[in-house]
C-alpha cells in the first residue's frame, strides 16, 4: 500500500487519505481514493482498540451524527424551559 497523501486527526478521530493508480477495462489509468476513518482507545485491560470505518457508510455516519445533535440540541432546550422530553419530534 502506498504512503497516505493526507492525514486528519480531530479529537479522537483520525481521517487517513490514500491514493491508488489502477487501470480501467480499456487499460486507462486512473487514481482511487481511498479514505479510512478511524476511532483509537484503551479497552478496559488498557489494550489498544482501533475501529474503522469505511467511507461508502459516510452518509449514514453523517445523518447519524447530525441526528443525534438535534436531538441532543431538542432535548436540553426541552429541559432548559421545562417542557416533556419524553415525545421527540422525530
Amino acid at each position: 500500500m502506498s504512503a497516505p497523501v493526507k492525514k486528519i486527526k480531530y479529537g479522537g478521530i483520525n481521517v487517513v487519505v490514500f491514493e491508488n493508480q489502477g487501470k480501467n477495462k480499456d487499460g486507462e489509468t486512473f487514481t482511487a481514493t481511498s479514505p479510512t476513518l478511524s476511532k483509537s482507545y484503551q479497552d478496559k485491560d488498557k489494550k489498544w482498540v482501533n475501529v474503522n470505518f469505511s467511507f461508502r457508510n459516510s452518509t449514514e455516519i453523517i445523518n447519524a451524527i447530525q441526528c443525534l445533535q438535534a436531538y441532543l440540541e431538542w432535548k436540553y432546550q426541552k429541559n432548559e424551559s421545562g417542557g416533556d422530553t419524553e415525545s421527540v419530534p422525530f
